[in-house]
């Protein structure tokens, strides 16, 4: 994830923990998973979807459990407003990095 994965035309910058190392089998909020992958492809594709049907503006996300924060930061490139939650100091600190890394990024308000 260094900027050659794309959400709405941006890209999505992360730094996670090698799938094989020590740390990400302790925490599994340290790697991107295929589920988060597949979260950004769908939020991509229905996000614009669900604002023309709900006549809203701008959404807003929670994602709870977010780990490298592949599926809420995705939401925010699409410039919704996401809310990013996980457990433990590894996860926080990685979860932070990468909306440090992103957030130039972002839409207003995102």
């Amino acid at each position: 994830f260094d900027g050659d994965f794309l959400v709405n035309g941006l890209p999505l910058f992360l730094a996670m923990d090698p799938p094989e190392s020590e740390r990400a089998h302790l925490a599994t909020g340290l790697r991107a998973w295929d589920g988060g992958i597949i979260l950004a492809r769908y939020l991509e594709k229905y996000v614009p979807k669900a604002l023309q049907v709900m006549s809203k503006t701008r959404l807003r996300g929670l994602e709870l459990g977010s780990g490298t924060g592949v599926g809420g930061l995705s939401f925010a490139l699409l410039g919704q407003e996401a809310v990013l939650t996980d457990i433990g100091d590894a996860q926080r600190d990685a979860t932070l990095a990468n909306i440090r890394r992103n957030e130039g990024s972002f839409p207003a308000g995102a």
